[in-house]
């Protein structure tokens, strides 16, 4: 697996989204609080960030666990440079984590490695750490997941359409 510095030395990740949406976003960029797809189960992320953010994957059609190309949709490249990546939330609990109130845990021995020296000593990883832009924990956090939410707008200049090699 590509470390994440190495990534963003790149400085871009993917948004996949339908192809209705194309127009949209290269004329006004990609702009939180657009409806998406969110499972029950990660609904409870939207009041975490308060907002629905915007989910950057660090491959064009999937994260490490999940596949994110459907029928009818294309792939946007996004410069990422300088950008304050937070944690894709709902992604972690694909890793294995289970939620509280405010923070996410795992069962005992069932950590991942990763993400060790981020818990306290209960385990428990809180979310506040996870939506600061702590570049070592994102980059952590980005490189179990694959993915990674921005929670602002992003301007057009640095989005374009994704062309396979």
């Amino acid at each position: 697996m590509k470390n994440y510095n190495t990534f963003l030395n790149k400085k871009i990740m993917f948004h996949v989204t339908d192809k209705k949406n194309i127009d949209s976003i290269l004329n006004k960029g990609l702009l939180i609080n657009q409806d998406y797809y969110m499972t029950e189960g990660g609904s409870w992320a939207t009041d975490v960030y308060g907002c629905n953010p915007i989910f950057l994957s660090k491959y064009p059609d999937k994260t490490n666990t999940q596949e994110l190309l459907l029928a009818g949709d294309t792939i946007f490249e996004v410069d990422v440079t300088d950008l304050d990546l937070i944690a894709d939330l709902p992604s972690l609990i694909d890793q294995g984590a289970y939620i509280s109130d405010d923070c996410f845990y795992w069962r005992e021995s069932e950590e991942p490695e990763e993400l060790i020296d981020f818990l306290d000593e209960d385990g428990q990883l809180y979310f506040d750490d996870l939506l600061n832009p702590d570049p070592i924990l994102i980059s952590e956090v980005i490189n179990l997941t694959g993915s990674a939410a921005y929670n602002k707008n992003i301007d057009k200049k640095r989005i374009k359409l994704y062309e396979k090699i």
